[in-house]
């Protein structure tokens, strides 16, 4: 049997490739593209070392992530092409006097922004999601810091950070000044 935090990080890896894939191809799936590539996901899963009695709750995650980024205005914003646009964009250089790596999920200019993007496939159930998110916020404050410091080298425009949740719809932008 899978520990849990193993499915987690298997949905997650599968769910960025496909949304690289959507901000490359410039083509986002629509709800049956979705559905026919369940097969796709599943051998994707396998191949991330999920169990086989695993692979259906895992699908379901990939999808619902994926519907629910492709239903959400700001999430289809995410995906679409901008100036100066990267994906899964990988920098290295001094950051606090030590030489650090960073890979930045999603990195464009908008309206003279520049916006960096991390996606979190957490998943949350309960009832105060306002509060897990501000949680998450917090969580990955220091992340999103490292990261905007990285872009503000990159030009002179303002830097803004978010977290975006694909499996929750959800788009928060995280202060790091």
């Amino acid at each position: 049997v899978v520990v849990a935090g193993e499915l987690a990080r298997a949905v997650g890896v599968v769910v960025h490739r496909e949304l690289e894939r959507c901000v490359a191809t410039g083509v986002l799936p629509s709800i049956d593209d979705l559905q026919a590539s369940r097969d796709a996901y599943a051998r994707a899963l396998r191949a991330e070392g999920i169990a086989r009695d695993e692979i259906d709750l895992g699908v379901e995650r990939v999808v619902a992530a994926l519907r629910s980024t492709i239903e959400d205005e700001r999430g289809r914003w995410v995906l679409v092409r901008h100036e100066d646009d990267r994906v899964e964009w990988a920098l290295t250089g001094i950051y606090e006097g030590v030489v650090s790596s960073i890979v930045m999920d999603r990195c464009f200019v908008e309206d003279n922004v520049r916006w960096v993007i991390d996606y979190k496939t957490s998943r949350h159930e309960g009832a105060d999601l306002e509060q897990f998110l501000l949680a998450q916020a917090e969580r990955y404050r220091p992340q999103l810091q490292r990261y905007a410091a990285f872009a503000r080298r990159l030009g002179p425009q303002p830097v803004k950070t978010a977290l975006y949740f694909p499996l929750l719809g959800r788009f928060l932008e995280v202060e790091t000044q």
